[in-house]
């Protein structure tokens, strides 16, 4: 009798065991199913968040898709209102006359040397590419992003551009290429919803 009941009372054990194993694998399983779920909506969020700096890229400069992004509520940033800025316009002389006498493929590489070559200081100044067209540049300091002191890195900026294109200038007169440097300068604009100001014309030949 005694071995009768020891030998259920093992095999009573043993089945606790293996219920409770069975019972910690379910748990297990479904907390892992928990992490995939969750895995795969972070993976589906990040896509979406790729996509969508994809779509703002096409249309924004990148600091302003970059910004947008980073705040979450983007288009509070995107709606009109008022802030002091300094703006700086620049643009080739002669590249009209130019492009028009010149092989695509050359006036290509020109624009690609010239572009690359201020790019590189728009964003080490801190400025915002507002819009190209051609040989003509607009940059914005202090809207959307912040710029302490931006009419003084504004006019920094500028004189280091003129020096950055004279280097170019140089090369390209030798390739045959009459371009000239302009720049217009715009001071600290009035705050206003619209984008204006007096301009001063520097050129350099």
């Amino acid at each position: 009798m005694n071995s009768r009941i020891r030998s259920m009372l093992r095999q009573k054990a043993l089945h606790d065991t293996v219920q409770s194993q069975a019972r910690r694998l379910e748990n297990q399983a479904a907390q892992l199913a928990a992490w995939n779920r969750s895995l795969e909506q972070k993976v589906a969020e990040q896509v979406l968040e790729i996509e969508r700096m994809g779509r703002l890229r096409r249309f924004l400069p990148a600091q302003v898709a970059d910004l947008i992004v980073a705040a979450g509520n983007g288009d509070a940033l995107l709606q009109s209102h008022r802030r002091e800025v300094t703006v700086v316009f620049c643009d080739l002389r002669g590249f009209t006359a130019f492009a028009e006498t010149t092989e695509p493929e050359e006036v290509t590489t020109v624009l690609s040397e010239y572009h690359s070559c201020l790019g590189e200081l728009i964003i080490r100044y801190g400025g915002t590419l507002e819009r190209f067209v051609g040989d003509g540049l607009l940059v914005v300091f202090n809207d959307p992003l912040p710029c302490v002191d931006h009419t003084e890195k504004a006019v920094l900026m500028a004189a280091e551009m003129r020096d950055a294109i004279d280097e170019h200038s140089d090369r390209w007169r030798k390739r045959g290429y009459l371009l000239g440097f302009g720049m217009a300068s715009l001071g600290a604009t009035q705050p206003s919803d619209r984008l204006a100001a007096t301009s001063a014309r520097i050129t350099r030949s």
